[in-house]
């Protein structure tokens, strides 16, 4: 790996790659926040982890749905071609979108050049 002005090679590869799927990135992250799950709601998590258990699978991820027992619970996703022993990368987020149900209707995702707010 050569250095590019305090960049890889491998990251610059990254990133165009992360540009190329910009928008269907965007579309996906928009189809979750529509589902609206807000956090006191444990029902209106599971469409949020069922699309997310859906988008992983497809990447070849193993997914488990792990219970709360006041929450929605979580998603354990591993890569099905894992090598025991080797490193592996944690990805945390979360799977409500905070708002009771019915907030998009007064207050919309809304898209601004490059913020989602």
């Amino acid at each position: 790996m050569t250095s590019m002005g305090g960049r890889t090679e491998l990251g610059e590869g990254l990133l165009a790659a992360a540009r190329a799927e910009e928008e269907a990135m965007v579309s996906f992250l928009m189809e979750l926040v529509a589902m609206e799950s807000p956090s006191d709601d444990p029902e209106a998590q599971r469409p949020v982890q069922a699309k997310l258990t859906e988008a992983y699978e497809e990447l070849g991820f193993r997914v488990r749905r792990i219970s709360g027992q006041t929450t929605g619970g979580m998603l354990l996703a591993t890569p099905r071609k894992r090598v025991k022993g080797r490193p592996a990368q944690l990805l945390m987020g979360h799977c409500d979108t905070v708002w009771k149900v019915g907030t998009l209707e007064t207050m919309p995702v809304v898209r601004e050049g490059n913020r989602l707010r």
